[in-house]
């Protein structure tokens, strides 16, 4: 994919983003009618690829390649925290979810390039699932159905990175080629405190203590909060770039556990 440059058709690309807007979260309605949208905006694909619809509406496709090379996998999600506001879509300028609008354009691209006779020299997965933000269900199935099938990629390409792109690019010099590659990506932890109902004897009450319990066991938490520490992966990144930054911006990236929160 990467030897071509392809014309986006922005008004369908524009279309399609319209319609997604209106889906936020994963049900089993919203991944039906998803799948729809783009089985009709992408007819093609839909035509030559393989299709698999797995757990919570997660959508595997597959275009066989010539085996010239290895496996590509691309990932992304379709659903959101909340649908799109109204004053996102007008004007000239419309407002996306970052990962539908990697979603559309990857598509934009495979479809345009079928529609040029496109043959992949290797075989093309687009892994996308409807649940990426309450539970990742079907991107554990995808997972397993692509090792199931001893699918052994030469990357996997996620929506992730295009945020920090510009960032990192600041500490290279001008016009610096920079690719960046997510193989982790910061997580979230959820907890739940509960305490059962305890009472207090006091001066011939008996008090209910449960709420005070849990209250002084959430400010415990809040004095002792871990630090926020860099992962070796991104430390190794980091080194990575101090050998091409010029002088100063090197030695803040050749101690980025002191320079990096």
């Amino acid at each position: 994919m990467s030897g071509f440059l392809v014309p986006l058709n922005y008004v369908r690309a524009r279309e399609v983003l319209q319609r997604l807007s209106a889906f936020a979260g994963y049900s089993e309605e919203m991944a039906v009618e998803v799948h729809a949208v783009l089985r009709q905006s992408y007819p093609l694909l839909f035509a030559r690829a393989e299709e698999r619809v797995l757990e919570r509406g997660a959508l595997l496709l597959e275009l066989t390649g010539a085996s010239a090379s290895d496996p590509l996998v691309f990932v992304s999600h379709l659903d959101a925290a909340q649908p799109a506001a109204e004053s996102d879509l007008a004007g000239d300028v419309m407002r996306a979810q970052l990962s539908r609008a990697h979603v559309v354009t990857l598509l934009e691209a495979v479809e345009t390039l079928l529609a040029e006779g496109y043959h992949p020299g290797g075989d093309l997965y687009i892994a996308l699932s409807m649940d990426g933000l309450t539970g990742g269900e079907g991107a554990r199935a995808m997972a397993a159905a692509l090792k199931g099938r001893g699918v052994s990629p030469c990357f996997v390409l996620d929506f992730g990175g295009y945020v920090t792109q510009s960032a990192f690019c600041s500490f290279l010099p001008k016009g610096s080629p920079l690719a960046l590659i997510g193989i982790s990506e910061k997580g979230l932890l959820e907890g739940r405190l509960s305490a059962d109902a305890m009472f207090m004897q006091r001066r011939d009450e008996r008090k209910p203590q449960a709420l005070n319990a849990v209250l002084r066991a959430g400010a415990r938490l809040t004095r002792r909060q871990r630090k926020k520490t860099l992962c070796k992966t991104s430390e190794q990144m980091l080194l990575a770039l101090s050998k091409r930054a010029p002088l100063f911006r090197s030695l803040l990236l050749k101690k980025p556990r002191l320079t990096f929160p």
